[in-house]
């Protein structure tokens, strides 16, 4: 699972702060597909 969260909640403002819990493969596979969409914008 990730979650989201506001970087206000964190005093970071302007950011987002995500929060992971899964492996190492899991998490690489799902930074890359958001790279992709992100570049997609």
């Amino acid at each position: 699972f990730v979650a989201a969260v506001p970087g206000a909640a964190f005093f970071a403002p302007g950011f987002v702060r995500f929060s992971y819990a899964c492996s190492m493969d899991n998490i690489r596979e799902g930074m890359q597909r958001l790279k992709e969409f992100l570049s997609s914008l």
